[in-house]
């Protein structure tokens, strides 16, 4: 009968062995604040003091109560509030750095995904959900078992055994198996672990966003592009699809729609691109710059959001940059460092690069993505996070609007651009604004835009005035140098002769070193050309090797299997041979006990034969001393033997029969039973004798008289009829000697065994 506060002291008495993580922190401080359970201000004021102990700086704790005071963000985790092992997953220390991005409506897009998602994998039974523990999470998370086998098949087995998911039943296992394979056809399995990796996928393009509009202290990058959309001045209901890099199609839309379109469509160029157009440097020490900025991608992405119906300040600065002539700067000023080396006629010389720059020709459309390929050896893709530079580079063709939503194959393994096409659906959403099943082309040239034709005429528009005005300033800029000439000394006129002379010989001298270069150019070519060739072959090789390997693996599998089923036919036949022993040896055992029975049969039929040869002697004295009998009782009734004229005599035998009654067992403490089969005989008038002859006409001490003798045995004879006592007294030797024989020989026998 503990009190909760006794409860909550006990559960909170943690020893100094480990740290908790800031998803516990997380969640045990709103716990006891009263969000996610009864308030309890004492153990609040302890888990904050504990989240100062271990954290080396203030950093933790402010990021912490910034999470707390935020409007937007704290309902949004607190929405995990039955899956707290989500927390686990949580990074205090970035959340200054994701509020800064000014994505929020992107990141809350995906913690409501991930929300959305695991509430349907536990068909929102958040007693389940509980149960979900960190093993499972880091297994399953970030992997997508409905769209590619290799996944699945790491997956499945251990969730049917009860590795993973081990607090349900089979059952419910199989359900969630089911829902987890139809969440993961478009997306991976999301956490807080992929939300603070994948953060850090939109920093770089969101960085180039910024560069397109002005933002108020607090305002998103979606709330200022809105406010700088002009869709609503044109009475348009189509809006502009792209579909490469240069070619676009329309579609029907309403307003909303239009401006959800086009606001993916700029956030899919600046991930496309974002590479080229970093953010600027505010560095203040002294390390290593960035890379520069590449001022025609970033001209383009102006012009494309211009002629989308977005307009800015910032847009228009940047449009009326002339991107060649900023390229051609860049490239004089870094050629050569500015504190050692100056041009003269520095703007002569921009125009003349700008001119070199001009002369280039566009690639056909399927031949522009050609530059991304990069050799390099192939590695799995990173599933959260930034992409690996390869991975981006072949991406970027697929990274349009249509191709995004089109449904996509699966295949065995997954692939980077499953992974980013699932980051851009947590983030933007799945279902597109527009129907772009009804994309189609505009008749005549002029409704379609065409990116690159604007871009070039852009600036080959701000090309043409600057070269009328640079023309003007170098002959302004000759003039002068003329006059200059004209009133320096012969001397500093010859010194710049020599100058020139000097730098003619440092040019020929670089073409002939820029010569040498292509010739070893061209034999590094052949080289790498041969080197491909025998890699070729090598390859070949490999692969007839590989598949004499597969064979002879087929083979030794199938030699495996015949030895291994000779091995177990040859255990079977020594199962069979010993079985085989043992019965052989068994029947002669039981042929010895045979022939022993049978010799002992002979015995006790040969002792049969004595037996009866001398039971017929005793039927024959038997038989001798009945007649002497008989004919003694004749001649004590000589009335009986007198006979009649014409009367024969007649001699009559008396022939008995033995009938074995029964065996039974008498306790000598209970002789109830002997006494009543004793009175049964007597009752039917038969006599009763022992083995000895005396009669047992008495019930009592019957027991004792029939075990004096030892043999336990009394005769039994049916009808007995007494000899008068006279006769008894006459022939009383031959009298008990014919009775003793006769209930012996030929009496009904009936044995008693005492226990």
């Amino acid at each position: 009968d503990m009190t909760q506060d006794l409860k909550s002291a006990l559960i909170e008495e943690y020893t100094n062995e480990w740290k908790p993580s800031d998803g516990e922190f997380y969640y045990k401080i709103r716990s006891y604040q009263g969000v996610f359970g009864p308030e309890n201000p004492y153990f609040e004021r302890r888990w904050w003091a504990r989240l100062a102990a271990v954290s080396t700086s203030t950093n933790k704790r402010d990021r912490l109560e910034q999470l707390f005071r935020h409007r937007k963000f704290a309902p949004a985790f607190d929405a995990f509030r039955y899956i707290p092992v989500l927390y686990s997953g949580m990074r205090l220390s970035v959340f200054n750095k994701i509020v800064s991005m000014r994505c929020l409506e992107e990141l809350l897009s995906f913690l409501r995904h991930t929300k959305d998602f695991w509430y349907y994998i536990f068909n929102n039974d958040t007693n389940a959900m509980q149960k979900l523990d960190l093993k499972t999470l880091q297994a399953v998370q970030l992997t997508a078992p409905g769209a590619f086998q290799a996944d699945a098949d790491s997956l499945y087995g251990r969730i049917k055994s009860g590795e993973l998911f081990g607090s349900f039943d089979e059952a419910y296992r199989d359900e969630i198996w089911t829902r987890l394979c139809e969440m993961t056809r478009d997306f991976l399995v999301p956490s807080l672990f992929a939300f603070f990796e994948n953060w850090k996928y939109l920093k770089g393009p969101a960085d180039c966003m910024k560069r397109l509009i002005h933002l108020e202290r607090g305002e998103t990058i979606y709330a200022a592009l809105d406010n700088a959309f002009r869709g609503a001045d044109h009475d348009e209901q189509r809006c502009a699809i792209q579909l490469s890099r240069s070619a676009f199609r329309y579609v029907s839309a309403n307003l909303s729609g239009r401006f959800d379109t086009i606001y993916r469509q700029l956030w899919l160029f600046a991930i496309r691109e974002y590479m080229d157009m970093p953010a600027d440097s505010t560095r203040k020490l002294a390390i290593p710059g960035g890379s520069h900025v590449n001022e025609n991608v970033l001209f383009e992405f102006a012009s494309l959001a211009k002629n989308l119906g977005v307009e800015s300040e910032q847009i228009n600065r940047l449009l009326e940059r002339d991107p060649d002539r900023e390229v051609a700067r860049r490239l004089l000023t870094t050629a050569r460092k500015p504190e050692r080396y100056k041009y003269q006629n520095l703007e002569t010389l921009i125009t003349q690069v700008v001119s070199i720059i001009s002369s280039a020709q566009p690639l056909p459309s399927e031949l522009e993505n050609g530059g991304n390929e990069i050799d390099d050896k192939p590695r799995p893709p990173k599933r959260c996070g930034i992409p690996n530079e390869i991975d981006q580079l072949r991406d970027k063709s697929c990274m349009f609007l249509p191709k995004l939503h089109a449904p996509m194959e699966t295949n065995r393994t997954i692939h980077s651009f499953f992974i980013q096409r699932s980051m851009y659906f947590a983030f933007f959403g799945k279902q597109a604004p527009v129907d772009l099943q009804n994309i189609s082309d505009f008749d005549g040239d002029t409704e379609m835009i065409q990116l690159d034709q604007v871009s070039s005429k852009t600036v080959n528009g701000h090309s043409a005035g600057l070269l009328e005005y640079q023309k003007l300033e170098e002959r302004h800029h000759d003039l002068k140098i003329t006059v200059q000439r004209l009133e320096k000394e012969m001397t500093e006129e010859e010194g710049k002769l020599r100058n020139i002379l000097l730098e003619g010989q440092a040019v020929e001298s670089k073409l002939n070193r820029m010569k040498q270069e292509e010739i070893e150019q061209s034999a590094r070519l052949e080289k790498l050309k041969e080197l491909q060739s025998r890699v070729k072959h090598l390859v070949e090789l490999e692969s007839t090797r590989l598949s004499s390997l597969k064979e002879l693996n087929a083979r030794e599998k199938r030699l495996k299997r015949e030895v291994e089923k000779l091995t177990s036919q040859i255990e079977r036949l020594k199962q069979e041979e010993s079985t085989r022993q043992a019965a052989v040896v068994q029947l002669a055992l039981e042929r010895d006990g045979l022939t022993k029975e049978l010799q002992k049969l002979k015995e006790n039929i040969s002792e049969l034969e004595r037996e009866q040869n001398d039971r017929k002697l005793d039927i024959e004295r038997l038989m001798t001393k009945e007649r002497e009998y008989q004919s003694a009782v004749g001649n004590l009734h000589p009335e009986n033997n007198s006979t009649g004229p014409g009367t024969a005599q007649t001699n009559r035998v008396l022939i008995k029969f033995l009938i074995k009654l029964q065996e039974i067992l008498v306790d000598p403490s209970d002789l109830s039973k002997l006494e009543k089969i004793a009175k049964e005989h007597l009752q039917q008038k038969s006599a009763l004798f022992d083995c000895r002859g005396r009669v047992l006409n008495d019930i009592d001490g019957i027991f004792d008289k029939i075990t004096q003798s030892g043999e336990n045995v009394v005769y039994v004879v049916p009808q007995w009829q007494p000899i008068e006592r006279k006769r008894k007294e006459l022939h009383k030797d031959e009298v008990q000697e014919t009775e003793q024989d006769v209930l012996k020989t030929r009496l009904g026998q009936a044995r008693v065994r005492i226990s």
